[in-house]
């Protein structure tokens, strides 16, 4: 009787247990009711995931984060999820003119870290509301701050970002970048070209738009809806212009340029990038190219007037290195754009290799207006990668000799005020090696930039 119960109360258990869950096998599909689902393996300490690889087919994957920068968690292969700790903050201050600083007559400054920032700025202590005609605008997804008027010598810039909180899911591929460079004309040409410099980060571009914010009168935009367009009907003033780029996920990224149109006879800028051979055009900048070995080289800028001389085609003037003195792909680029001149400008120079300096000038810009002044600022940028001193070493008229480390640079240039010409409207500069060993044997120079002083 004793043994009876036993078995009967062993077979009521058993029942019971079984009742609790149900495991249902139907071709290919397992489903298990009221029940833990556990799958053991060697992997049984490693965190992960199973993961639908396709055909039906199921494979476990060991759990991967990723940073990206300091704001965001990837799983690899999976969506990126952006986030913003609560009330972290950070502040930055820098005098303009200083070492590693913005320049006076710059109209933006960018950076990364203020991305998706709540962004405060004070100039000379001043708080700066949004405002084009006195004050600031913010892109928080560039992380740049447009200044009105543009940056003046000794400026004291004082900037507060707040990070609120914020989860942002994103696709791995990212935002895009866009960049649209500032430029001026002069009247009586009142038409220029806009491009828009375009990183897609993985997306599908789907539309372009360019509209003008601002301006002394409304302008006419052909070509609007491509990433170049043509504005014509232009007066003097200052302008601001809009590229709107629309990704086949539907993000939106813009950037603003400021235009300003000069009167005739009101202050002219020229903007000259040196390169071996032609280089591909980038907006408002006039190319000067040729290798400069052995060649007498002239090139008149047809907006300015301006003309660029190499000074001569004997060794006096440049010695080569290499059989050349000219290079289009060795200058260092930041691969988006954002140094001190558009990467094409950066990528390309004039070198000069040995020869020092004695009284002879070997870049020369004529049909300048003798009764003004002018401000230079030169730039020279050299790919690292090398073990010995690479500067670009330049002297205004005969002056004091300069030194721009060309190693590397992406964000620095020189900046010269009060260059006077002379009777016959010319500004000498000399590119020589430097007369002080420790700066090398070569100078560089990518770029110049001529503004005329008011």
């Amino acid at each position: 009787m004793c043994k009876t119960l036993v078995t009967s109360l062993f077979l009521l258990l058993t029942f019971t247990a079984f009742s609790q869950s149900t495991l249902q096998v139907k071709k290919d599909t397992v489903i298990v009711k009221k029940a833990e689902f556990a799958i053991e393996n060697k992997t049984r300490d490693t965190l992960g995931f199973l993961y639908n690889t396709g055909n039906g087919r199921t494979q476990f994957k060991r759990l991967e984060l990723v940073n990206l920068d300091d704001t965001a968690l990837a799983i690899v292969g999976q969506d990126t999820i952006t986030y913003k700790s609560a009330n972290i903050g950070k502040s930055l201050q820098f005098k303009v003119g200083g070492a590693g600083a913005s320049n006076a007559g710059d109209t933006s400054y960018t950076n990364a870290g203020l991305r998706y920032a709540n962004i405060k700025v004070w100039r000379n202590g001043l708080f700066q509301y949004r405002d084009t005609t006195d004050g600031i605008m913010v892109d928080s997804v560039n992380g740049r701050i447009r200044f009105y008027p543009a940056l003046a010598q000794a400026d004291r810039i004082y900037i507060e970002s707040l990070f609120g909180i914020s989860l942002n899911f994103q696709l791995s591929a990212g935002i895009p970048t866009v960049v649209v460079r500032d430029t001026s004309i002069t009247l009586p040409n009142s038409g220029l070209q806009l491009s828009g410099l375009i990183t897609p980060n993985g997306n599908t571009i789907s539309s372009y738009q360019w509209s003008q914010l601002t301006g002394p009168n409304t302008s006419t935009i052909t070509n609007a809806a491509t990433q170049t367009c043509t504005i014509t009907g232009l007066i003097s003033g200052t302008y601001t212009f809009r590229l709107t780029v629309t990704t086949a996920g539907g993000q939106q990224v813009s950037d603003d340029a400021t235009v300003q149109v000069y009167p005739a006879g009101g202050p002219k800028i020229l903007r000259i990038n040196f390169s071996n051979t032609q280089a591909p055009a980038v907006p408002g900048w006039f190319n000067v190219y040729r290798p400069v070995t052995n060649n007498h080289i002239t090139a008149t800028d047809p907006t300015t007037g301006w003309t660029i001389d190499n000074g001569g085609a004997t060794g006096t003037y440049w010695t080569a290195f290499g059989g050349s003195n000219g290079n289009d792909d060795s200058g260092q680029i930041t691969g988006d754009d954002s140094g001190i001149v558009p990467d094409q400008v950066l990528k390309s120079f004039w070198f000069n290799y040995s020869t020092k300096y004695t009284t002879t000038d070997n870049l020369l810009v004529t049909g300048l207006n003798a009764a003004k002044t002018y401000t230079l600022k030169l730039v020279g940028s050299r790919k690292t990668g090398v073990s010995d001193a690479r500067y670009g070493v330049w002297r205004i008229n005969g002056g004091a000799e300069l030194q721009q480390n060309a190693l590397g640079n992406t964000a620095v240039q020189t900046v010269v005020t009060g260059a006077a010409p002379d009777a016959t409207g010319k500004i000498g500069i000399a590119v020589y090696a430097s007369l002080n060993t420790t700066y090398g044997d070569f100078s560089y120079i990518n770029a110049l930039i001529i503004e005329e002083e008011q």
